[in-house]
């Protein structure tokens, strides 16, 4: 009888510091307090006897806790006076909370026992359970039972989103899926993948597992039947329920080649501003569609030149000198199904086209001999030619500006220009500095308009 006072006296302490208790109880679960005495642990085995039912559950389903008084608490507690709390979190990483459930929850079983009932669980019903005597709801004189942590878990569900891809036609195969829902505990989700073919009688593990792939590596494990039966199963460890899906796959349509190779971009023969591009592919039996992409460096969208090529070999136009891009070719199976090759990418610099080199020599010639003859008929006859006579002089208007005006300053008519060099007096400049000079002349030239770029004899 002492024992029993000694026992239920320590109860209704306990129950002041209830919050504490189920923390102390939840590490020595831990095995942090291994040392207490073996009168905590009996409490312990007692408090957790006094409420029973299921504590793992899937999200939607239903938690049913019964809590019952034991023979101590005959004569000073009814199940009408039990009242349900349940504390979340579960560790010590962050604050501790604890609520009280309302009674509309609760249904009396009989003189002993009530039942706590939450229908649609979600994961945020997790936590931990305890059950209290009091004289008003939600008051707490003596803690009853506590609990073991209830976990509400996903049920095990179909993959989604199965696909599977076949490398070079032979080479290899893997195949990834997606889970509908993120597991709260993944250590107890397990996966496994069984591969059958038209012509095998037995089926056959996945190779190299995980849980959302299998992958076939080589010829030996990827026998490249046409047709594969894949059956993919979900289990749930603790409850043994399962999720089963078959899914049929054929390979041929589901092939991705490997990338190009030896891709080669060149300027394509007698054609001024346009690219020769040549590839190769290790699967040259397989029937094939390449696509040509194009984008200017620093631009990082590609536009599509050619996507049905069924040859290795392409010829572009329209590049002008001096400018870069960059080409992306892949390839995937003819038809209508398949998938696209890792692309091969190459960056090419157009040089300057010949035909433009030879007749920007061509016409520096023209600027040179003009510019002397107009030299000569300036000795010869002493007089200083406007600018404009020297434009008419010119048979390439553009292009005597600048190189043939240099040119001719550089000249024995350097003098007769320098002789009426009042602009370029009058803009601080220095007839001495002939490089001075021709810079202010060719501002002036262009203000006042007497010779225009476009203008026309």
């Amino acid at each position: 009888m002492a024992q029993i006072r000694h026992r239920h006296g320590l109860n209704a302490a306990l129950s002041q510091h209830h919050l504490c208790f189920i923390l102390l109880l939840s590490a020595c679960n831990s095995g942090v307090c291994s040392g207490l005495s073996d009168f905590l642990t009996e409490l312990q085995n007692t408090l957790s006897g006094a409420i029973t039912g299921k504590t793992y559950i899937y999200v939607g389903s239903t938690l049913e806790l019964t809590c019952t008084l034991s023979d101590q608490w005959a004569g000073s507690w009814t199940s009408q006076q039990l009242n349900f709390f349940v504390s979340q979190p579960l560790n010590f990483q962050v604050p501790a909370r604890e609520e009280c459930i309302p009674a509309k929850y609760v249904r009396i079983v009989d003189s002993s026992s009530a039942t706590l009932r939450l229908h649609h669980v979600s994961l945020k019903n997790s936590g931990q359970y305890s059950c209290s005597a009091g004289q008003t709801s939600c008051e707490r004189e003596d803690l009853i039972g506590i609990a073991d942590d209830v976990n509400v878990e996903y049920a095990p569900h179909n993959v989604t989103n199965f696909k599977c891809v076949v490398r070079d036609w032979t080479e290899s195969m893997k195949c990834t899926w997606d889970h509908p829902v993120e597991y709260v505990n993944w250590n107890h989700v397990a996966v496994t993948l069984k591969s059958a073919t038209v012509f095998s009688k037995t089926s056959v593990s996945c190779p190299h597992l995980t849980l959302i792939s299998c992958t076939w590596r080589n010829v030996k494990e990827f026998t490249a039947a046409y047709i594969y039966v894949l059956e993919v199963n979900v289990t749930n460890i603790v409850t043994k329920d399962k999720a089963q899906k078959v899914f049929t796959i054929k390979t041929l349509e589901n092939v991705k080649p490997s990338a190009v190779e030896n891709l080669v971009i060149k300027s394509a023969e007698n054609m001024d501003g346009c690219l020769n591009i040549t590839w190769t592919h290790r699967k040259i039996y397989r029937r094939k569609i390449f696509r040509i992409r194009r984008r200017a460096v620093g631009n990082t969208n590609f536009t599509v030149l050619r996507d049905d090529l069924s040859n290795s070999s392409f010829v572009t136009c329209g590049y002008g000198p001096m400018t870069q891009h960059v080409f992306a070719i892949d390839c995937r199976p003819s038809g209508r199904h398949g998938f696209w090759s890792d692309p091969r990418l190459q960056e090419q610099r157009e040089k300057r086209h010949d035909n433009d080199k030879s007749k920007l020599e061509e016409k520096s010639k023209r600027i040179q001999k003009e510019a002397q003859q107009s030299s000569r008929d300036i000795g010869q006859h002493g007089k200083v030619l406007t600018c404009n006579e020297i434009w008419h002089m010119a048979s390439l208007r553009i292009g005597f500006l600048i190189p043939a005006l240099y040119d001719l300053l550089s000249s024995n008519a350097t003098d007769h220009f320098i002789s009426s060099c009042k602009i370029a007096l009058s803009q601080g400049g220095s007839c001495d500095d002939t490089t001075e000079f021709f810079k202010i002349f060719i501002q002036q030239y262009v203000k006042q308009k007497v010779c225009q770029l476009n203008q026309r004899p």
